[in-house]
């Protein structure tokens, strides 16, 4: 900027933001355009690598380490992203991303489980997602799968019914195909669909 001028409210406004997000003040770093942070003082890019890694281990076939790492990076949050702090396009922009990054977790963290067998333990967490997440169609997924390993296929289906439901009265639309595929076989089949098959 100009010597001299003042910064435009805008701009103070969303520095401020930052700078209670960071846990820092960005006052004079953020004039001369440079802020020194070391990347692992920083939650996001810790969690980011976490998620990363548990998502690599889950490919390679290793779903308890793959565990480990996704819920090592679930510990980082501690409730709303920056809470009421969350307003401007650059923060909200932020949140944003930090909020489906952290549905990633969540859903590679279920993943993991289910093929380690854990179906009953994960059970009770996808129940209360698809309530936070109604219209996130792979929780319902997880969980119609997780009922069919437990012996509960009638709910699980009682699941496919529910997002049904809930995506045709908010969007007007019907389940994807990975749900009504999932659904076909539930139907179907006399065994049970194998909790680690992705839906």
């Amino acid at each position: 900027p100009l010597a001299g001028a003042q910064e435009a409210p805008a701009l103070t406004t969303e520095k401020d933001r930052l700078s209670y997000a960071m846990g820092m003040d960005l006052g004079n770093q953020l004039k001369t355009r440079s802020v020194e942070i070391d990347p692992a003082d920083v939650d996001a890019t810790v969690g980011q690598q976490l998620i990363a890694q548990g998502q690599a281990s889950l490919g390679q076939g290793c779903p308890a380490e793959s565990v480990r790492h996704f819920e090592e990076a679930l510990s980082l949050w501690r409730g709303p992203v920056l809470g009421d702090h969350c307003r401007g396009p650059i923060v909200a922009g932020f949140a944003t991303w930090i909020e489906e990054c952290r549905l990633e977790c969540l859903e590679g963290l279920v993943e993991a489980n289910l093929l380690l067998g854990r179906h009953r333990a994960v059970i009770g967490m996808l129940s209360g997602l698809v309530t936070e997440f109604p219209l996130h169609e792979s929780f319902y997924g997880q969980l119609m799968r997780a009922l069919d390993a437990a012996g509960r296929r009638a709910d699980a289906l009682s699941v496919y019914r529910r997002a049904w439901n809930v995506l045709d009265e908010e969007l007007g639309l019907a389940p994807g195909p990975g749900l009504r595929e999932l659904q076909s076989t539930l139907l179907s089949v006399r065994g049970r669909v194998p909790a680690g098959q992705p839906s």
